[in-house]
């Protein structure tokens, strides 16, 4: 009898956490107007060293470019027990008609930056921006991305403001700041003919709704880079 109970409590919770995440994704396709996907799954390393599962939750176009909806687990080290354990991120990716100029990666200043410098050595792609900028965001690039021209006064202040807007007022300037803008900023990247933006916490309505404004910066930034995007993306009024 006893089993027979645990086996009712086990699926009634599993149909619980389903009811719960189709819920979810339905909020995400308000939120983004986009599709269900086809469910394909991917799998790869994160620029920071580690490893990932994705599944795409859901597909269409977005601003104008084809766009997926990601639900990816990310593994890594457990440093006090030696053990491993997964963290949930939400990634918004769109395809771009071909290639931008170099890599960039803009990284909110926080966790993430922190668990790179510990498990591997610095990358040597490093740039420093202004003292204000580099306070928020650390920046990654190539030199033939060109990230200063990218990343001109008028481009810096609307990525303070985007971070000022989704981080509150956490000061950039203090390390328990830069600690928290790690976990409740994403971070943009432009690699070969995508470009994403993956921000933790698994793919909710806030989720959502966070990587929808995060979307025509990103899309600035790529046409900046060099995609061939409208003249209309080159800046963000």
């Amino acid at each position: 009898m006893g089993f027979a109970i645990g086996l009712l409590i086990f699926g009634a919770a599993l149909w619980l956490l389903y009811r719960l995440k189709a819920r979810d994704v339905a909020n995400c396709r308000a939120v983004l107007d986009l599709a269900l996907a086809d469910g394909r799954a991917d799998r790869g390393t994160t620029p920071e060293g580690f490893a990932y599962d994705q599944r795409a939750l859901l597909q269409g176009t977005m601003l104008g470019r084809p766009a997926v909806l990601w639900s990816r687990t990310v593994r890594h080290p457990r440093f006090a027990a030696g053990k491993r354990r997964s963290s949930e991120f939400t990634v918004l990716e769109f395809t771009l008609p071909q290639p931008v100029r170099g890599p960039l990666r803009l990284q909110p200043a926080g966790v993430l930056g922190a668990l790179e410098g510990l498990l591997r050595e610095p990358a040597g792609d490093l740039v420093a921006i202004d003292p204000v900028f580099d306070a928020a965001y650390v920046v990654h690039a190539r030199p033939e991305t060109g990230v200063l021209l990218i990343l001109d006064p008028a481009r810096r202040e609307q990525l303070l403001a985007f971070r000022a807007r989704m981080a509150g007022e956490l000061p950039a300037s203090s390390a328990a700041g830069r600690l928290s803008s790690g976990l409740v900023l994403g971070t943009f990247q432009l690699h070969g003919s995508t470009a994403s933006y993956t921000l933790f916490g698994s793919p909710v309505q806030a989720t959502a709704e966070h990587v929808k404004a995060a979307a025509p910066l990103l899309l600035d930034l790529a046409a900046a880079a060099g995609f061939g995007g409208d003249d209309a993306l080159r800046h963000v009024p």
